[in-house]
C-alpha cells in the first residue's frame, strides 16, 4: 500500500478497525484490514492485520454480509467496463449460470462457494470463493487471472479399426427424439479414435448455460469401405459402396447418450455392447459347379454376388448380412442356394438389437431343406466324433432302424440314403439324429423328415434339438496379437472359478463343453460369469468380464457385457543390473481414506537387464478430471524385507502420480503422469537428495544444507510418529554454517546439530564448531574442534605454508 494522510483530529480516542481500499486509475487493487489506535493527544498508531492483492491488480469484491441466501459483489478488471460473469456452484458443479456486470458495480450472487468464468470485450478470466481471503472483518478479496476460453464439447468415438464412420447426434426434448445433425468420415488407417466437434449444436453461451444441451445422444456405425450415402438412415440401400461394387461390412454400431454437452468435456465412446458383423453359415458339404445364392426378402428375391456378399469357407458358405440388418428388433431372411447338383433353402434371422451375443447373428440357416440328385444328407454338429442317425415311416412307423453314416471329419457325416430308394420310395421318413464328443458326451441332438422322390433324389429337412454350446472370445485388438487368452468362468451361486487358458493353435478363444463340461445344460438354462485377461506374450492387451446364459438346446446368450478395454499399467522399473523381487506402493485410498499398501510382485527383463512392476490402477482411474495421489515407493525382498543400497539405505523414494480421465487423457500417449524421478527406482539417492548451497555477497559457500539426512529424518518419523510426514524436521539437524573474516578466510564451520556426550555422562544436543586462527601474513596456524581439541602449527621463515 502506498502512503495516505489520516487525520486523527477527527476522530474520538480510542481503537478503530479500518477496511482500506486502494484503488489505481479507478480499479480496486488492494484490500487492507487495518487496527487504528487514537491516543488522547489525537495521534495515530496503524497496525495492518489483514492485506489482499492480485496478480495483474485484478481483484472481485464481495462483501462480507450474508442476506437473505445472497451476497454482493463487485468485479475490478482493469480496462474493462462491463461483461458476462458466468458463475456455479463449486461443490455440485451444476450448470453455469449468467448475469451482465459493471465494473465496479454490485451484482448479487448466491450466497454459496462459487465458481466463476467473466468474459470481458472477449478475454476470459477465472476467479473462485475457494482463493478468496476471508475474515471476519474484512470484505473477501479473489483474484482474477486471465484464462483460455472454455473449449466446446466434442465426442470422442472409438473407430476399432474401421474405415469408415457415419453418424448421427439428437436430443430427447419434449417427449420426442430432435435430429441435430449427421455426417460421415473416412478413418485413417493408424487412426484409433475420431473426435466429432458439438459446436453446430449451439453457441458457447448456450453451452455454458446448459441451454438445450442436456439429453444428447450419439448412434454411430463403423464400416468397413465408404458407404453410397452420408446419411444415418435405414433403408435397406444404405449399405452398398460408393462405388457400386457391393455392400460394406458393419463392424459395428452404437446407440449411446443421455448425456449433458459440457464445456471443456470431451465424452469419450467406446464400442461396449456393440452389434458385430452379422454373417451367417450356409452348410455345403457336396459344392457342385455353377454355384448361386440368393436371398429373398418378403416377395423380392435378391441375387447375390459371390467374393463381395458371401464367401466359400471350406465345406461352407459364408454369407454377410450387413445390408439387411434392421434398426430394431430382428429380421427373417430366406436363403436359396443352388448348384448343379443340389439345391438347399433355409432361413436365419438377423438381429438389431446390441445386447444380443454376437453368436446370435453366426448361426447355421435353420430350417433347412436340401434337395440333391446324389442321394446324400449332409449333417454337421461342431465338435461331434461320433453321429448316430435312425430313421422310420412317418406313417404307420413304430420301428427306429440304424442309417449307415460316414464320418467326415471336422463335425461333418453324409448318409447316403440313394441305397434305400427301392423300398421308401415316396414315402415320408421321420429322422433322429444323436451326436457325441471324443469324451462320448452328448452335444447334439435333432430331428427330421426326408423323402426319397427316385433314385438319388432326396428331399430333406432337420430341426436341432440341441447343439454345442460354443462361446467365441473375439478381441478387438488385431487377433495377430494376442498369443495367450486366460478365460476365468464361474456358474452362477457357485464359489469357484475355473481358470482355462488358451493359446497357439487355440486362438481365438472358443470355450466349448470339452473344455468346460458345464456348458452341457440338460435341463432349463444356467446363467454364468466371466472374466478374462488377452497378452501379446507378457504384456497384457485388455481385459474384460461378462456373463453370460446357455439353455438346454446349447443356444448362448450374452445377457450382459462390459467391454474389452486396455486397463490403466503404470510401469516402473528397479535399479539397472539388479532382479528385485517386490515393489511396495503405499498411498492414501481415495475410495476409503484409508493408508493403503499395493504390492506388486517384478519380472526380470533379461534384455534390459532390470526388474519391471507393472501397478494396475485401473480401479482408481476418474472418469473425468485428474486424481493426485502422493505415493511412497519402496523396494523389497522376497519376504518383504527392505531391499538396500550397497551402503545399506532401504531404497524407497517419494512421488506424485496423477491419473487422468477420459476429457484430461484425450491426445496423450498414456493415461497418467508421473514424476520422471520414480520411473527409475532406486538408481541412487544422487538422483533425488541433493545438497543445496547459499552464498553470502563475497560468492563464499554461507550454508550447506543436505537433504539426503532430512530425508532420513522423515523416515525415521514416519516409523515411530503417526502422520509422520507432517513432522517438520530441524533444520539445524541438517545445516552446516560458514563465517569468513575481512579477508575471505573460514573463521568458524559450525556442523549440523547432534547429541553430544560429556565426560560425566551428561548428553546434551548442541552444534560442534570448529574455529580457525591465522597470523599476521593470513597463514592459518591453529585449529579448534567441537571436542576443544587445539591444532597448531608453526611456519618457519621463508614458507608460505
Amino acid at each position: 500500500m502506498e502512503a495516505f494522510l489520516l487525520d486523527g483530529g477527527k476522530l474520538d480516542p480510542g481503537g478503530y478497525i479500518a477496511v482500506l481500499q486502494c484503488k489505481r486509475d479507478g480499479q480496486l487493487i488492494e484490500l487492507d484490514r487495518v487496527e487504528l489506535n487514537i491516543a488522547d493527544n489525537h495521534t495515530v498508531t496503524i497496525t495492518q492485520q489483514e492485506s489482499a492483492t492480485a496478480p495483474g491488480n485484478q481483484l472481485a469484491l464481495v462483501n462480507s454480509v450474508e442476506s437473505n441466501g445472497t451476497r454482493a459483489y463487485q468485479f475490478n478488471i482493469p480496462g474493462v467496463g462491463e461483461g458476462k460473469i458466468y458463475y456455479r456452484n463449486a461443490n455440485t458443479s451444476d450448470a453455469w449460470q449468467s448475469k451482465p456486470f459493471a465494473s465496479g458495480a454490485d451484482i448479487t450472487l448466491p450466497a454459496q462457494d462459487l465458481d466463476f468464468l467473466i468474459n470481458a470485450n472477449g478475454t476470459w478470466y477465472s476467479a473462485s470463493t475457494a482463493q478468496a481471503q476471508k475474515s471476519g472483518g474484512m470484505p473477501w478479496a479473489m483474484a482474477i487471472t486471465q484464462t483460455t476460453p472454455p473449449t466446446m464439447p466434442s465426442i470422442t468415438l472409438n473407430t476399432a479399426g474401421a474405415a469408415w464412420l457415419r453418424y448421427k447426434v439428437f436430443q430427447s426434448k419434449d417427449g420426442g427424439l430432435k435430429n441435430l445433425y449427421q455426417g460421415s468420415r473416412q478413418v485413417a488407417a493408424n487412426q484409433s479414435t475420431v473426435p466429432i466437434d458439438l459446436s453446430g449444436v449451439a453457441d458457447l453461451d448456450r453451452f455454458l448455460r446448459n441451454d438445450n444441451t442436456n439429453g444428447i445422444w450419439v448412434e454411430y456405425e463403423l464400416l468397413d469401405g465408404q458407404p453410397i450415402g452420408d446419411m444415418l438412415d435405414f433403408s435397406d440401400n444404405r449399405y452398398r459402396r460408393a462405388n457400386g461394387t457391393g455392400y460394406v461390412s458393419l463392424l459395428g454400431r452404437q446407440t449411446t447418450g443421455g448425456f449433458n454437452l459440457l464445456p471443456d468435456v470431451t465424452h469419450s465412446i467406446n464400442t461396449s455392447s456393440m452389434v458385430r458383423v452379422p454373417e451367417c453359415y450356409l452348410p455345403n458339404f457336396t459344392r457342385g459347379a455353377n454355384p448361386t445364392l440368393a436371398v429373398k426378402v418378403g416377395s423380392d428375391t435378391i441375387n447375390l454376388v459371390s467374393g463381395q456378399d458371401y464367401t466359400f469357407d471350406q465345406d461352407r458358405i459364408r454369407l454377410k448380412l450387413t445390408r439387411w440388418l434392421p434398426p430394431t428388433g430382428n429380421r427373417d431372411l430366406q436363403l436359396i442356394y443352388m448348384d448343379d447338383t443340389q439345391k438347399i433353402t433355409g432361413t436365419v434371422t438377423v438381429y438389431a438389437n446390441k445386447d444380443v451375443n454376437e453368436a446370435a447373428n453366426a448361426l447355421l440357416v435353420g430350417n433347412l431343406k436340401r434337395q440333391a440328385g446324389d442321394g446324400q444328407l449332409p449333417i454337421s454338429v461342431s465338435g461331434a466324433s461320433v453321429l448316430s442317425l435312425e430313421y422310420q415311416l412317418a406313417s404307420g412307423g413304430n420301428t427306429w432302424l440304424a442309417a449307415q453314416v460316414n464320418a467326415l471329419g471336422g463335425g461333418a457325416f453324409v448318409w447316403n440314403a440313394a441305397t434305400l430308394s427301392a423300398e421308401y420310395k415316396d414315402k415320408p421318413l421321420t429322422l433322429r439324429y444323436t451326436a457325441k464328443d471324443q469324451q462320448g458326451r452328448v452335444i447334439g441332438t435333432g430331428s427330421g423328415t426326408a423323402t426319397i422322390e427316385r433314385a438319388g433324389l432326396i428331399t430333406s429337412s432337420f430341426t436341432v434339438q440341441k447343439q454345442p454350446a460354443e462361446v467365441v472370445f473375439s478381441q478387438k485388438e488385431n487377433q495377430a496379437q494376442v498369443t495367450r487368452f486366460v478365460l476365468q468362468i464361474q456358474k452362477k451361486g457357485e464359489t469357484a472359478w475355473q481358470e482355462i487358458v488358451f493359446d497357439g493353435g487355440q486362438l481365438p478363444a472358443r470355450l466349448t463343453s470339452s473344455r468346460y463340461p458345464a456348458l452341457d445344460v440338460s435341463k432349463d438354462s444356467a446363467e454364468f460369469n466371466y472374466q478374462f485377461q488377452s497378452y501379446n506374450g507378457k504384456v497384457l492387451l485388455s481385459k474384460g468380464k461378462g456373463s453370460l446364459r446357455v439353455d438346454s438346446t446349447g443356444q448362448v446368450t450374452v445377457t450382459s457385457q462390459q467391454a474389452d478395454r486396455k486397463p490403466t499399467i503404470v510401469s516402473l522399473y528397479g535399479p539397472p543390473g539388479r532382479n528385485v523381487a517386490k515393489l511396495r506402493a503405499t498411498y492414501l485410498d481415495p475410495a476409503t481414506n484409508q493408508l493403503t499398501n499395493k504390492v506388486v510382485i517384478g519380472e526380470w527383463d533379461a534384455v534390459a537387464k532390470r526388474t519391471e512392476f507393472a501397478w494396475d490402477v485401473d480401479a482408481m482411474m476418474p472418469k473425468q478430471g485428474e486424481l493426485k495421489l502422493e505415493i511412497k515407493l519402496a523396494l523389497l525382498t522376497e519376504t518383504d524385507a527392505p531391499y538396500r543400497n550397497e551402503i545399506g539405505d532401504a531404497i524407497q523414494l517419494d512421488a506424485r502420480l496423477t491419473l487422468l480421465g477420459e476429457d484430461r487423457a484425450l491426445g496423450k500417449d498414456k493415461p497418467y503422469e508421473i514424476e520422471q524421478r520414480v520411473m527409475s527406482v532406486g538408481k541412487s539417492y544422487a538422483v533425488q537428495i541433493s545438497k543445496r548451497l547459499s552464498y553470502n555477497a563475497f560468492g563464499q559457500i554461507a550454508e550447506e544444507i543436505d537433504d539426503r539426512v532430512k530425508e532420513r529424518a522423515r523416515e525415521m518419523i514416519n516409523l515411530h510418529v503417526p502422520n509422520g510426514a507432517s513432522v517438520p524436521v530441524n533444520e539445524q539437524a541438517i545445516t552446516t554454517r560458514f563465517e569468513y573474516n575481512t579477508q575471505g578466510q573460514l573463521l568458524k564451520k559450525t556442523d549440523p546439530e547432534t547429541d553430544v556426550t560429556y565426560g560425566n555422562g551428561f548428553r546434551e544436543r548442541a552444534q560442534p564448531v570448529t574455529r580457525y586462527g591465522y597470523d599476521l601474513l593470513g597463514r592459518l596456524v591453529s585449529k579448534l574442534d567441537g571436542n576443544g581439541q587445539r591444532e597448531t602449527q608453526q611456519v618457519l621463515a621463508g614458507t608460505t605454508a
